[in-house]
């Protein structure tokens, strides 16, 4: 019979004994005799009711190990999820494309979490299987010892993998995060460079201006040779990341179009320098005719109408004018390759510049077409007025002649007859 039937059965003999008591109590013997069957009756219920309280004790006692041990199983069964969070973990991997990082991370939390909830559970437990251990067999509380120390084993196997993954999955998370900033800020470059790639040249209005946009576009090349190692780079980590397919195709779409950006940066880098030539040529050759003109103009079209008398000057002047007559043609040549400079400079200046520019070459043109004449009128001026110089230089030598002629004839008649003057003026006008 278990200690609860025996318990059971007390309770009924505390009754018996209590109705014994009264029974006795109503039994007529002697004094001695009911005094004797009274306190036999009394022992019989004391007996009875410590009886009854130390198997009541021992119940109570029993029900609370049993209650101990339903728990303990119950608790060390459910550490059987420990293999299942074990086989959730198997399906983490910190390199994989197929799930989000993110599901990843927070599975592992997760797990982490549990893990900490039961950390409280097992030392529940510890506290519980020495309460136990007093209850059971020594084998029984050897058993509860060896199933306590490996949940224990399992707890702190699966915490370190908890952790080393956890670790694995943060610095995949950063390295992540670091490749789609760097993807990010190559790919906004490159929008940026390809804007600046595809403006049109419409800007440029001088030499100078001309070379400062070149060391514009030359920074833009720079920028783009710069992109180089950082796909690279980005190439290198989609392969340690794993990255999917699409992230592959997107970097290996940023080298092609890197290397097509190239391209027409140095198309567009070989039209400015060409650019650039052209116009330190047009300046230099327009500045050359215009220095010409001007030289021209101040010979042909001086400020005074007054010529020399010196028949050196006149000669040089002619000589200089006569020059100039012969550079005409050459530097008609001259005009019409400054003329084709600028037709070619049109398409890349601004329209306020190409006014300047046709304005500049009209100019030139109307200074060229005058100057042709003006060379033309000055060199028959001074050839006339050469020609007047000598007639006067000839006449003049003439009267110089004439007048040593005459001061030889004064000299051998200087002597004069006061007595017949008449005479002496009649061989003046002679002479």
């Amino acid at each position: 019979m278990d200690t609860l039937g025996l318990h059971k059965k007390s309770v009924e003999y505390v009754v018996q004994t209590d109705s014994l008591s009264r029974k006795a109590a109503e039994i007529q013997l002697g004094p001695k005799n009911q005094t004797l069957l009274q306190q036999q009756a009394q022992q019989a219920t004391q007996q009875v009711t410590q009886l009854e309280a130390s198997l009541k004790k021992n119940v109570d006692m029993l029900e609370m190990v049993c209650v101990w041990w339903e728990r303990f199983i119950r608790e060390s069964e459910a550490f059987s999820w420990i293999s299942e969070r074990e086989r959730e973990l198997d399906t983490v991997d910190s390199n994989s494309s197929s799930d989000p990082l993110d599901k990843h991370i927070s599975t592992v939390e997760f797990v982490g979490a549990r893990l900490e909830e039961r950390a409280a559970i097992l030392s529940h437990l510890e506290a519980e299987s020495e309460a136990l251990s007093g209850f059971v067999t020594p084998g029984e509380a050897g058993h509860i010892r060896a199933r306590l120390a490996q949940m224990e084993r399992y707890w702190e196997e699966l915490k370190e993998n908890v952790e080393q993954l956890g670790g694995q999955l943060n610095q995949s998370a950063t390295c992540r995060q670091r490749f789609n900033n760097n993807l990010e800020q190559v790919k906004t470059t490159m929008v940026d460079l390809k804007e600046k790639l595809d403006i049109t040249i419409t800007c440029c209005t001088s030499s100078s201006e001309t070379y400062r946009v070149l060391q514009d576009h030359m920074d833009v090349v720079q920028a783009l040779e710069q992109l180089k190692p950082r796909l690279l780079a980005l190439c290198l980590g989609k392969k340690r990341l794993g990255k999917g397919d699409l992230l592959e195709g997107e970097v290996a779409n940023l080298q092609k179009d890197q290397g097509e950006y190239i391209e027409q940066a140095a198309e567009k880098q070989a039209t400015l320098e060409k650019l650039l030539v052209l116009w330190q040529k047009y300046e230099k050759e327009s500045s050359s005719l215009r220095s010409w003109l001007d030289r021209c103009e101040s010979v042909c079209c001086p400020d005074t109408q007054l010529l020399s008398s010196s028949k050196a000057k006149l000669m040089n002047e002619l000589q200089t004018v006569q020059e100039m007559q012969s550079d005409l043609q050459s530097h008609e040549a001259f005009l019409q390759g400054v003329v084709s400079l600028a037709a070619c400079l049109y398409p890349t200046a601004p329209e306020g510049r190409v006014r300047e520019l046709t304005d500049d070459i009209t100019q030139l043109e109307e200074r060229s077409t005058s100057m042709k004449n003006s060379i033309t009128q000055r060199l028959q001026q001074l050839q006339t007025h050469l020609a007047q110089v000598e007639l006067f230089d000839e006449a003049l030598l003439t009267l110089t002649q004439w007048s040593e002629n005459f001061l030889s004839v004064l000299r051998t008649t200087s002597q004069v007859n006061i007595a017949d003057l008449q005479a002496a003026v009649t061989q003046v006008k002679v002479s």
